[in-house]
């Protein structure tokens, strides 16, 4: 199971589809840190930019797309 297919079906809103603003742009880097996956606790890391989320599905298949 790859990192896409790991996180992919994880929002649970109806729009799951990136628009042009929200892509990454070229070059970019995107890491996510699962600092607990039992709380769901992932830090988002982008240029210098962190941004901590709560979502222990989406850190349950990160956690499984490594194994």
């Amino acid at each position: 199971m790859g990192l896409a297919t790991a996180v992919a079906g994880a929002a649970t809103s109806k729009a799951t589809v990136l628009t042009p603003q929200e892509d990454l742009r070229e070059g970019e880097d995107l890491v996510a840190h699962v600092k607990n996956a039992r709380t769901g606790e992932i830090s988002l890391f982008i240029g210098t930019k962190e941004v901590t989320i709560h979502d222990r599905k989406v850190a349950a298949r990160l956690v499984r797309a490594t194994r």
